[in-house]
């Protein structure tokens, strides 16, 4: 392909900030939804060290980009060199997604969002006054754990080896949105219970993960009936 049949003096700036960053198929997935879609735009991942990472945001903005995209580890890091960020962005503690407007940059989160369509066009269901646990207490599950409590969820069990880490996110919700937010340490025998009593149980942790596919989060004690 021609890459001058790309791009153009008007051609747009948007890319994905990381490191690393080498193994993202991002630009080949966003390249061809812009081609397809006539944007005269591009989209390029930048590997950018940590101490650079307010210098690479200045400069995107500089540039005029329409936005990028943020992956590890600067999902949280990245929040105090944005304008504004998002109500959802700011509970989540993170930032997957910038928008340049005007020259003034706006955070948001579209994990969790992600996560909350997928699993509705799955199932056919909602978190809407259900009983929910996750097991986890690390980025992911904060931000799943506040998007469950926004769409409604009557009670968010928070299953974690370390209870500090999950009464942090239970905090979070409890103080900024309706409903009920829980922690657990994993060895409670109130977790098992949470646990069995849960309408839906949300795994955050890497077990279960390639190479470990047959891990599990929780031991035998554990028991659901769906």
């Amino acid at each position: 392909m021609n890459i001058n049949n790309l791009v153009s003096g008007k051609t747009r700036i948007l890319g994905v900030i990381g490191n690393p960053i080498e193994h993202t198929i991002s630009p080949f997935l966003q390249n061809t939804i812009l081609e397809q879609t006539g944007v005269d735009a591009v989209y390029m991942p930048f590997r950018v060290e940590g101490s650079d990472l307010e210098y690479a945001v200045k400069g995107l903005k500089a540039l005029n980009c329409i936005g990028f995209n943020v992956t590890v580890p600067y999902k949280k890091e990245i929040m105090k060199f944005i304008d504004d960020n998002s109500k959802e962005a700011l509970l989540m503690g993170a930032v997957n997604t910038v928008k340049n407007i005007c020259g003034r940059l706006y955070g948001y989160n579209t994990d969790a969002e992600g996560f909350s369509r997928s699993f509705k066009e799955e199932t056919g269901e909602g978190f809407k006054n259900k009983k929910v646990a996750v097991i986890g207490a690390g980025g992911a599950a904060r931000a799943i754990a506040v998007k469950v409590a926004i769409e409604g969820a009557a009670v968010v069990s928070i299953i974690n080896r370390t209870a500090s880490r999950a009464s942090e996110i239970a905090d979070v919700i409890n103080n900024n949105i309706a409903g009920t937010a829980i922690p657990f340490s994993m060895e409670d025998t109130a977790a098992r219970e949470a646990f069995s009593g849960s309408d839906i149980i949300i795994n955050t942790t890497s077990a279960g993960m390639k190479p470990d596919i047959d891990s599990v989060p929780v031991d035998e004690s554990y028991t659901f009936s769906p």
